[in-house]
């Protein structure tokens, strides 16, 4: 009596353990499929910050801005900038360099597009851009997977070429009947210098990657200079939430660099574009940034920062 009740209780738990087990795999299916339907769901944009003499123009801040999600980024040397995850929807652009004029449109962007918008500083276009560089990658790995390590050097070089992505003509209708639309028949090509700064936004988001997930160890961590006092002197109360009414919280993560410079910025919360406006313009143009280090050396880093905006009583 006492084994049957045993064996009896055994299988019970066996059961309940196969049941967890089998509840567990689907909640995990069920999450990787969010996640992949999450990245379909994103786009990309691209391109380079140019002056009025037509020079490219480095440290330049181009940041998005819509009800999904307000991220920006700063120019290279060479004046390119890249934004890799960008949800799908209808978005403001703009670029603005401290002592030049600002350049402003709209960009609509759609699931696995890859869409180059270049801009000439004071030449700011109207209505919705909607030049899309289609890229896929699937051909790129598979030209990586036949080339074995041991290749030639110029077998190499060969596949380095073929791997560069090829733009396709895309034409895509502006969500917005009122507006007009900037629809190049022949969109600028994905050219090697910005494709290097692809990469290069490649690399710093698997290194985030791999931080945020606690793989990385740090010796120091992103600190300001002169720390928040710093942040708030340079603080301007926006005109228009001040009148408004409009106070809150704005909480941004900002990537910094080596070099000590932000190359990402991503606002977590705010209650007013107003808000987050400012606060991205203080903290690319006014405020500096000591970067992270890992084995005595610096590497990128993360930090997020609350800023308390609050009207006077």
């Amino acid at each position: 009596m006492m084994i049957k009740m045993r064996l009896s209780l055994y299988q019970e738990i066996k059961l309940k353990v196969s049941h967890a087990g089998c509840f567990l795999v689907i909640l995990l299916g069920i999450l990787l499929l969010s996640n992949f339907t999450e990245l379909q769901a994103q786009g990309r944009i691209m391109g380079q910050v140019i002056g009025t003499d037509g020079n490219p123009v480095s440290g330049a801040t181009v940041f998005i801005s819509s009800q999904q999600a307000t991220q920006a980024t700063i120019s290279n040397a060479q004046g390119y900038y890249v934004f890799l995850s960008v949800p799908e929807g209808t978005y403001e652009v703009k670029a603005t360099r401290r002592g030049l004029p600002n350049w402003k449109s709209s960009v609509q962007v759609q699931s696995a597009q890859t869409h180059r918008i270049d801009m000439k500083l004071g030449e700011s276009p109207s209505g919705v851009v909607t030049n899309a560089v289609a890229v896929t990658s699937t051909s790129v790995e598979r030209k990586r997977e036949e080339v074995k390590p041991g290749s030639s050097p110029q077998t190499r070089e060969k596949q380095q070429k073929e791997e560069r992505p090829i733009p396709a003509q895309n034409q895509v209708a502006s969500s917005q009947p009122n507006a007009s639309v900037i629809n190049a028949p022949q969109p600028k090509p994905v050219d090697n210098d910005l494709q290097l700064a692809v990469e290069q936004a490649q690399r710093e988001e698997e290194t985030l990657t791999q931080m945020e997930n606690g793989a990385a160890s740090m010796d120091t961590q992103v600190d300001i200079i002169g720390g928040m006092t710093a942040v708030y002197k340079n603080i301007t109360y926006p005109r228009d939430a001040e009148r408004t009414g409009i106070q809150g919280q704005v909480i941004v993560r900002v990537y910094i660099a080596p070099q000590g410079v932000i190359s990402r910025l991503d606002v977590m919360k705010s209650p007013s574009k107003l808000l987050s406006d400012e606060v991205v313009r203080v903290l690319t143009e006014e405020v500096q940034f000591t970067p992270a280090t890992s084995a005595g050396k610096p590497v990128i880093g993360i930090m997020t920062i609350p800023i308390m905006f609050k009207l006077k009583q």
